[in-house]
């Protein structure tokens, strides 16, 4: 879907279930929770990087369809819970903002040019900055 799709997909979802076997970072985790939806997800790859179980989503084993469809039941019929989770995982997404990630790029990035790190027991030598 187009990006405008996609969006209205995410925002018209109380809840989004990602169901799969294996995930990278989870972007569709990231943007169902900045369009508003509650995400169920497995606990494969990326996604334990952002959803902290029970705060800001739910994380369920891979293949365990009874433990997701508990979960997006408990969603579906505790709407505190499910508002809860929402503004914690809108929270969430707010670190993974291009200024955000610009930021903390460039502070890794200081922080290795204060403090090289050494390889084979020497320290390394960074290259000199362009102008």
């Amino acid at each position: 879907p187009t990006v405008e799709q996609a969006r209205d997909l995410y925002s018209r979802s109380t809840v989004w279930v990602v169901p799969s076997k294996s995930e990278g970072f989870g972007m569709p985790v990231v943007e169902a929770m900045a369009c508003g939806s509650a995400v169920v997800a497995t606990d494969c790859g990326g996604t334990r990087d952002i959803i902290t179980d029970g705060e800001n989503g739910f994380l369920v084993p891979v293949g365990d369809v009874d433990t997701i469809v508990e979960k997006v039941s408990i969603l579906l019929g505790d709407p505190g819970m499910r508002r809860r989770i929402v503004e914690n995982s809108r929270r969430t997404v707010a670190h993974f903002s291009w200024k955000h990630m610009a930021d903390r790029f460039e502070q890794v990035l200081a922080s290795l040019a204060n403090h090289p790190p050494a390889a084979a027991g020497r320290d390394v030598e960074l290259p000199a900055a362009r102008a």
